[in-house]
């Protein structure tokens, strides 16, 4: 598996309100636009390399090409040829969620992520960041204007929609998260680790994971959030399909990284709306044959 180092998650908490006259029962105008825009805008649009909105992201000293699925590095693996491999750019995207959760990657592998809401059949407010306005959605495709608070500009995208996993009680049940890491298995060894990361200077710090997160998503995201003192301290995001052949596993890739079927596999053990269990390997030496194993417990959030 090729894996890459992905950014630290930023964001603030900007709140909205809005008031009305209770004896006045007649939406406001634009109100029912408002709605089908909050029901059009749903799902993944993918946009070009070309959008920046913060500083690039710091990565995590160290990190190696290679990750495990809760982002964890991995043994650098040969390939059968000898070589490591490349990775391309890699795609931004801005995904709408059923729950008017936003989620925005950008080309610094940054990603910032709140509350969407619709207010006119044009413009969205995401909260943290600053808002969307002039959207036309037309045939799997989005243009729109992105007003970036933190950095006073305004960037003009064009996105095309992906396609949604396919839905059925198995996504109903993984993408129900988030779901949180258990001390179980191969969890023993990540929860009260010590870690290190980079600051903006790139003076190496340490702290202890005390929680890791995993979100997935039906439009085909994933994301790995590691905590220490109830604070985010690094987050991974990749994507993830169902196995064509094998209805108990699923793939996963980071950023532009294609889906291997072989080597990208993760086998569920276990999936209720209580407990997820899965187990993925990989090949250490090159030699073909999977030799090492990770076995995941989660739970879900309460």
């Amino acid at each position: 598996m090729k894996k890459i180092p992905l950014f630290l998650l930023a964001g603030m908490t900007l709140l909205f309100s809005c008031s009305k006259n209770d004896d006045d029962t007649t939406p406001p105008p634009g109100n029912e636009a408002a709605k089908k825009l909050q029901q059009d805008v749903q799902g993944k649009w993918l946009f070009g390399t070309d959008v920046q909105l913060g500083r690039k992201a710091i990565s995590q000293q160290g990190r190696q090409s290679q990750r495990s699925l809760l982002g964890r590095p991995l043994p650098q693996q040969v390939e059968t040829n000898g070589t490591t491999g490349t990775t391309g750019d890699v795609p931004g995207f801005i995904e709408f969620t059923s729950d008017s959760t936003y989620i925005i990657y950008d080309e610094n592998q940054k990603v910032y992520t709140g509350k969407f809401e619709a207010k006119s059949g044009d413009s969205i407010v995401l909260t943290g960041i600053g808002y969307l306005t002039g959207i036309k959605i037309t045939d799997g495709k989005m243009d729109f204007k992105l007003f970036y608070a933190a950095g006073n500009k305004t960037i003009t995208i064009a996105a095309n929609k992906t396609a949604a996993i396919p839905a059925d009680n198995r996504t109903a049940l993984l993408c129900k998260g988030p779901w949180y890491l258990t001390t179980e298995e191969s969890g023993a060894d990540i929860i009260g680790s010590e870690e290190w990361i980079l600051d903006e200077n790139g003076n190496e710090i340490s702290y202890i994971v005390d929680s890791l997160s995993f979100l997935m998503s039906n439009n085909g995201t994933y994301l790995v959030q590691t905590f220490s003192g109830g604070k985010l301290k690094e987050a991974d995001m990749a994507n993830w399909k169902w196995h064509s052949t094998q209805s108990d596993r699923f793939l996963y890739a980071w950023d532009n990284e294609p889906f291997d079927e072989e080597d990208d596999d993760v086998q569920i053990k276990e999936l209720t709306a209580e407990r997820l269990k899965f187990t993925e390997g990989w090949d250490s030496d090159g030699d073909g044959v999977e030799d090492s194993f990770e076995t995941w417990v989660l739970k879900p959030a309460r």
